[in-house]
């Protein structure tokens, strides 16, 4: 009978970790790691994990496609989401990046939907991928920029370890005295940004379909730990690179399907920008955990 309960156990876990899929980011793994500032930027913010230079403050970072179905090969042509949760000592942060920027021309609502249903009947099999992002710029001219950044390097990923992260939303940092400075995140690979090859890519997706997982594993055993500096960019044109982000495990499947990101997840010292394309996000990733069973 003991037996049975245990049997009974592993059975209830397994069926815990089937949830519903993600609309999109479906294809995707999750690691873990720490995040270090480089300064003091209490000038900037009250956000404690950006001004103590000692601190290692622990993350989650799951890596993704975004229109890729599962079982779709890492060689095809997609942007890549790099989302990451700060665990800080006021709560989690939750930042939401993609290896492509979002332009201002479809920073909206409705062009957001349109390439969501455009991807979904890509996914279906209605159109090829090259057809699908040609007939939206077609149709309307402000998805000409992301035609252009979407057949650019960026979207032929060869390894999560060298890709790019522009933030998705834009943020108000507030800092003690309650002054506000506008700002974007980037995280820049230490190792540089690599692509591949068209040629490299058919080979790739025969002999290794998951092989830019697979390269972000091996060099996780291997200690050779991924690091992202962490770029702020100001509306004003200036930047800083504000700390370090350091890789060094895998998150176990589970977590990886449970775990819900959502704009909506902020610190004191930092808040959303107030704009129509932020407050669309926050509904839209805070519902899709919703329906898939809550944030964890």
């Amino acid at each position: 009978m003991m037996t049975d309960f245990l049997f009974m156990d592993e059975i209830a876990e397994f069926i815990k970790c089937q949830r519903v899929p993600r609309l999109l980011y479906k294809k995707g793994m999750c690691t873990e790691g720490y995040f270090t500032p480089y300064m003091n930027l209490s000038d900037y913010t009250s956000a404690k994990f950006l001004t103590d230079t000692e601190a290692e403050i622990p993350v989650t970072v799951r890596f993704s496609k975004v229109f890729s179905e599962y079982g779709a090969s890492d060689t095809k042509r997609d942007a890549a989401g790099f989302f990451v949760r700060f665990f800080t000592e006021n709560g989690r942060f939750d930042m939401l990046s993609h290896s492509i920027p979002i332009p201002d021309e479809i920073r909206n609502p409705g062009s957001i939907i349109k390439l969501i249903e455009a991807f979904r009947k890509t996914d279906a099999g209605a159109a090829p991928d090259d057809q699908a992002v040609f007939e939206l710029a077609a149709a309307d001219e402000a998805f000409i920029p992301f035609l252009i950044s979407y057949f650019s390097d960026d979207t032929t990923v060869k390894s999560y370890r060298s890709i790019m992260g522009y933030s998705m939303n834009d943020y108000m940092l507030v800092n003690s005295g309650g002054e506000t400075q506008e700002v974007s995140f980037v995280w820049r690979p230490t190792a540089g940004k690599k692509s591949i090859s068209r040629q490299e890519a058919e080979f790739l997706a025969g002999y290794d379909s998951d092989t830019a997982m697979r390269d972000m594993a091996d060099a996780i055993f291997a200690g050779k730990y991924p690091m992202y500096d962490l770029e702020m960019h100001f509306k004003d044109g200036e930047s800083i690179t504000a700390g370090r982000l350091t890789v060094n495990a895998l998150a176990d499947s589970c977590a990886s399907e449970e775990i819900g990101f959502t704009p909506v997840n902020l610190v004191s010292g930092i808040k959303l920008a107030d704009n129509e394309f932020n407050n669309f996000t926050a509904f839209a990733f805070n519902e899709s955990a919703r329906v898939r069973g809550g944030m964890r």
